[in-house]
């Protein structure tokens, strides 16, 4: 075999910021321990006093994003669910910044039932009585998948009704000249493989919450990435729990051959949670970390945004909340 190397990204083709800054990721993937930096990139990141600071912070820049276009796409990716993500969603709703709620992951239970419920009801109602795919036959089938789920209304059960409803609709308007079994064949494989999330890009909301797992092969206008802490992101079951980590000012993770591997995968979340952007990717931190309304401890900097050929532009904000 042949080894090409391909020496140009058109995806960042006009865009020199972006097009550093997945370069020089990419050079750490390349020689971890050594990488080869030309050039570093500057990054956009604030840093906030506490986590509740930050979530008013996020939504600050996203209403600076929208005066400029209304239309804007903009993502907020998370590592995981937990208290400083919970705040960020207060933030948003006390805001009234309209978002999609898509923190859900392929290993989420009642997301893989949504997805087996879709599919009995699809072959039962569309299959077995050869029914078309015309708009009054879908609003039977929605709100026949809405009566197994009566008793059940909260934000997960309706971002999965509306992520339904978008993708037979891109199937309906996007694939007219297919067969109805080529149509058929496209939504049971997306019901048995449980990949509605992967058509969270289509969605009309402008603001969409989601993890970084979830935003695997989409991409937005801007990216927000919050939480980049100590122990956040990478979190602690990544590298944070690793004793050579050098702790001061900030961290700085120290990579050797004994932590490469656990280094490229926690790199390799950090680059797709960057390049799902584009046109800016912007960063945020809080100097305390929130656990609880009685424990919210001191924090470090992300040791991601700490790697060779990064630079970040700090900028120390207050927020009014």
């Amino acid at each position: 075999m042949e080894y090409i190397a391909l020496e140009k990204n058109y995806r960042f083709e006009n865009n020199d910021e972006m097009l550093l800054l997945e370069k020089n990721i990419r050079e750490n993937a390349k020689r971890p321990i050594n990488p080869s930096i030309k050039k570093d990139s500057n990054v956009n990141f604030k840093l906030y006093k506490n986590q509740i600071e930050e979530a008013f912070g996020i939504v600050k820049k996203i209403r600076e994003l929208q005066s400029k276009n209304i239309n804007c796409k903009i993502a907020i990716l998370v590592k995981q669910r937990g208290p400083n993500v919970n705040l960020i969603l207060e933030a948003l709703k006390y805001k009234d910044i309209k978002f999609f709620f898509g923190l859900f992951t392929d290993e989420d239970q009642r997301y893989i039932r949504f997805h087996e419920t879709c599919l009995n009801k699809f072959y039962s109602i569309f299959i077995e009585k050869n029914r078309n795919l015309s708009k009054k036959n879908i609003e039977f089938y929605l709100n026949e998948i809405k009566k197994e789920y009566n008793d059940v209304s909260d934000a997960m059960n309706n971002s999965l009704f509306k992520l339904l409803h978008s993708f037979l609709e891109k199937i309906v308007n996007e694939f007219k000249g297919l067969q109805n079994s080529d149509k058929y064949r496209i939504i049971m494989d997306t019901f048995m493989n449980k990949s509605l999330r992967q058509n969270l890009d289509i969605l009309d909301d402008n603001v969409i919450v989601t993890t970084v797992h979830g935003a695997k092969g989409l991409e937005w206008d801007y990216v927000i990435l919050p939480d980049m802490e100590k122990n956040q992101f990478p979190n602690y079951h990544g590298l944070c729990n690793r004793n050579n980590c050098i702790f001061g000012d900030y961290c700085i993770f120290s990579v050797n051959e004994t932590n490469e591997v656990e280094f490229l995968e926690e790199l390799s979340v950090f680059y797709v949670a960057v390049t799902r952007a584009k046109k800016e990717v912007f960063f945020t931190a809080s100097q305390r970390s929130f656990v609880s309304e009685d424990f919210q401890p001191e924090t470090n900097i992300s040791c991601l945004l700490r790697l060779p050929g990064i630079n970040i532009k700090q900028t120390n904000e207050t927020v009014s909340v």
